[in-house]
């Protein structure tokens, strides 16, 4: 099979491997011509076979499907002794091992919702003659802010095409969630996807499957052509009845007898409007039970009061990762396409990590040396690091080659934060802030009376500082002149600083004066630079604030280890995240916000799902 470095038709360069399966190797793949990556699909030829015949069908039938909870196809062709099938490269996990994750069960609410994602998907498959005859967890990828996409069509058939691929083998797909007609080799259409969407149903809600796996194929395939499924709510109490009938509609032995998908979606869409359905993870009476003194999972705010339209916004813990050399997490940021975790760990030094899979990906610090600041190029060619030495420095975004070294900074560097353009870097120490040209490498001016923390407004026209003076203060990067006449004492040491994406606002820490002054986080407004809120609920002191790419969350976390989230424009509090009585250090969003990402004393790093 396909090895890393060979490059299929003198553009597609195989990377690293995702996966492997029945129908070929799946790799992570460089686009040359239009400088992306994507995933790559590739089977050794052998042609005139059934399996060869298949691997054609699938980039077909992929390449006539244009829907959003699809996989997209970019491409396809023949290479030496290989076929493949360029895809875009989908980041996140499949359902399979978010429920894994899940062991017990997944919320109704979670299940309506990727369920509906799944039938309407597979639904515009429906209607262009599409059967995909293998639905099932390790096919349905969870992409952040579950946004689901439908995979591998390597068996699907289409309504009208000749049924001589299946002949040597009339039995295709996963047993486990086969529908009758398949276990007994007869023609499959839409509803037998319809079923195995109720087998994936039924092992969302419960945790296990209608008919375990764990005995002879024979058994299983008997007891889906005969014996009626158990209901779900016989494995867990307080399913919603509408709910627990559509499963069973669906697990119908007879196809005329299962609803058809606009049944299935109107259904869903019912149970979803209904303020009946329950929204946290611990929905049921034995879940209460099972729950009662321990930390929920999954915090749920039922109704936004800052949007006043009854919008739910859903936390659900997706993993934890953690370093096996241990330390603190010192700082975190997302590379911007999201496929990587920058992280920094005291006694593991800097990593770029896989966020769903934990791997590491490149070190590029050794143990102990501590850095106190990330920060990616907003084309994510460059990781800018600074720590406890007086050098800055400038790494490839994707690699581990060190680009360019920064010195002359005085004491320990506080802040490295680029320009929006990325053209401009400001390095801020105890002993003042400093500007470089970060594309030469070059120092461009010192800012007098600026110290510690740095950030920079959404359209880069200006820089804020903090200090160890107590004031936050106001730039022109351009000309490096403080704007006058106002700098605002909020109160104290300002330790942390982050702008507003709409660039409305300021928000800043600083390390209290006086005991009620003691986790308070202020509101600044860009435009005066005058104080207009004093957010209060912590009562430790505040160590990380984040906001949301698209501007609606603010989200701080203490020395106490609890987690706030706001509303981003009023300050209201929205919820906190389950505590776990360890200091929370660093917060970062995923680009696309559907990701939080917190660092916490103890070395781990806890990620959350966010659904609005």
């Amino acid at each position: 099979m396909a090895t890393a470095g060979v490059t299929l038709a003198d553009r597609y360069t195989l990377r690293r491997l995702l996966g492997r399966g029945g129908m070929g190797e799946v790799w992570l793949g460089r686009d040359s011509v239009l400088g992306r990556e994507v995933a790559v699909k590739v089977m050794p030829v052998a042609r005139d076979t059934v399996s060869e015949r298949r691997f054609e069908r699938e980039a077909e039938i992929l390449a006539g499907l244009r829907h959003p909870g699809i996989t997209v196809v970019h491409d396809a062709g023949l290479h030496d002794t290989y076929r493949f099938i360029v895809m875009e490269l989908l980041i996140g996990h499949d359902l399979a091992r978010l429920l894994a994750e899940h062991p017990g069960h997944l919320s109704f609410r979670r299940v309506v919702d990727l369920t509906s994602q799944t039938v309407d998907a597979v639904a515009a498959a429906h209607q262009r003659g599409v059967v995909h005859r293998d639905l099932k967890p390790a096919n349905l990828f969870v992409q952040a802010g579950d946004q689901v996409k439908v995979c591998d069509f390597g068996i699907a058939r289409v309504a009208d095409a000749s049924e001589t691929l299946t002949s040597a083998s009339p039995v295709l797909g996963t047993p486990a969630y086969m529908s009758p007609e398949q276990h007994q080799g007869r023609t499959a259409d839409a509803r037998t996807d319809l079923y195995s969407l109720g087998v994936v149903m039924f092992e969302m809600l419960t945790g296990v499957l209608p008919f375990p796996v764990d005995q002879p194929l024979y058994a299983l395939m008997r007891q889906h052509v005969e014996v009626a499924p158990p209901r779900p709510s016989a494995f867990r109490p307080g399913i919603p009845r509408e709910l627990e009938k559509l499963v069973l509609g669906l697990l119908a032995k007879d196809p005329a007898r299962r609803p058809d998908t606009r049944e299935v979606a109107a259904g869903l869409s019912e149970l979803a409007s209904r303020d009946a359905l329950p929204t946290a993870a611990g929905d049921s009476a034995r879940d209460s039970r099972r729950d009662r003194g321990r930390r929920p999972r999954t915090p749920t705010l039922a109704a936004n009061p800052a949007q006043g339209d009854g919008a739910s916004l859903v936390f659900d813990e997706l993993r934890t990762l953690r370093s096996a050399a241990g330390g603190c997490v010192d700082t975190l940021a997302f590379s911007p396409d999201g496929r990587a975790l920058a992280t920094s760990h005291s006694r593991s030094g800097v990593r770029l990590v896989d966020p769903y899979t934990g791997k590491v990906l490149h070190r590029l610090t050794g143990p102990g040396e501590r850095v106190h600041s990330l920060a990616f190029t907003p084309d994510g060619r460059t990781l800018a690091t600074g720590g406890e030495g007086p050098v800055v420095r400038l790494w490839d975004g994707r690699t581990d080659m060190l680009r360019a070294q920064l010195t002359g900074h005085s004491g320990t560097v506080t802040a490295v934060v680029f320009a929006p353009d990325g053209h401009t870097l400001a390095v801020g120490s105890y002993g003042g802030l400093r500007l470089w040209n970060a594309d030469t490498a070059k120092h461009v001016t010192d800012l007098p009376g600026a110290t510690g923390p740095a950030a920079f407004s959404p359209d880069g026209r200006l820089l804020v500082s903090g200090g160890t003076e107590g004031h936050v203060r106001r730039w022109s990067p351009r000309s490096g002149r403080s704007h006058r006449p106002r700098s605002v004492r909020p109160n104290g040491h300002v330790r942390l600083l982050a702008f507003s994406p709409d660039g409305l606002s300021i928000s800043a820490v600083c390390s209290p004066l006086k005991a009620q002054d003691k986790g308070l986080v202020n509101m600044l407004l860009t435009r005066t630079g005058r104080g207009h809120r004093r957010l209060t609920g912590h009562t430790d002191e505040v160590a990380a604030l984040a906001y949301s790419p698209d501007g609606r969350l603010l989200v701080s976390g203490d020395h106490g280890g609890t987690v706030i989230v706001r509303d981003a424009h009023s300050g209201a509090q929205l919820l906190i995240l389950p505590q776990r009585s360890e200091r929370v250090r660093a917060l970062a969003f995923s680009p696309d916000g559907g990701t939080l990402a917190v660092g916490c004393f103890d070395g781990s790093i806890r990620l959350w799902a966010i659904r609005a």
